[in-house]
């Protein structure tokens, strides 16, 4: 995987150089900064019981990933929350 012009935990809310659908960065950016750590772990969106990185984050991770042209294989975590 050829490394990042970004920083994972940080992504620039432009999308970077490398990045071919720019709409999809923005969105995941938005997922990104919704889904946030409270000063106890817990997602600011998912509260009470989802500890960050939520499924919204891992979401956005893998928009960042297409976004840029990357891979859309892995599979998401299973937050073991009852739906």
């Amino acid at each position: 995987m050829p490394a990042l012009s970004y920083d994972p935990a940080e992504p620039p809310a432009s999308p970077p150089p490398e990045c071919v659908i720019p709409l999809m960065w923005l969105m995941a950016y938005q997922l990104f900064r919704d889904h946030r750590p409270d000063r106890d772990g817990f997602c600011v969106t998912c509260v009470p019981d989802e500890f960050v990185p939520c499924v919204g984050r891992h979401l956005a991770e893998r928009g960042f990933r297409v976004a840029c042209g990357g891979s859309d294989a892995a599979p998401l975590p299973d937050s073991g929350a009852e739906r």
